[in-house]
């Protein structure tokens, strides 16, 4: 006997049909400002070219998803989305903590988080991993673009 799911599609194609609802709706906003002014782009000219890539890539995923055989995708499904999941509760706790510690505590607690959590890292490689993309971050905002980085409420 076999049960009948609640939702007919998988979370793959309800998110890729998702996508492209977006991306057509950003290509529809992006047609009305103009696409290039005087010698330089336009303020349309950005976001039309991120809604046709969008709107491609989404459609590569909605056809690959439909595409591709539904059998054993209960399993994979709940585990994307508990991992999905927790990867929407990382950002908001990086963007809440941004302002209280700054970006740089935020990104070693964010990439240690996610990397213990969702990669399954053990506890050092995710500390020295966390580490290294923060200190990279930070050298390339700092000192390559010369763009400081937020500090925070408590180092401020």
């Amino acid at each position: 006997m076999t049960t009948r799911k609640a939702f007919p599609f998988s979370m793959e194609t309800t998110v890729s049909l998702l996508l492209v609802l977006f991306a057509v709706a950003e290509l529809y906003a992006a047609f009305h400002l103009p696409m290039a002014e005087d010698y330089t782009l336009g303020p349309g000219a950005l976001p039309s070219i991120y809604g046709v890539g969008l709107l491609g890539f989404s459609l590569a995923l909605l056809f690959e998803s439909v595409r591709k055989a539904p059998a054993g995708a209960d399993d994979e499904e709940a585990t994307n989305l508990r991992g999905g999941l927790t990867c929407i509760a990382l950002l908001a706790l990086l963007i809440g903590a941004i302002y209280i510690v700054g970006f740089l505590i935020a990104l070693i607690a964010f990439c240690f988080l996610f990397c213990l959590l969702i990669s399954k890292l053990d506890l050092v490689r995710s500390a020295i991993f966390a580490v290294i993309w923060a200190g990279a971050v930070y050298f390339a905002f700092d000192y390559l673009l010369e763009i400081p980085l937020e500090t925070g409420l408590l180092f401020s």
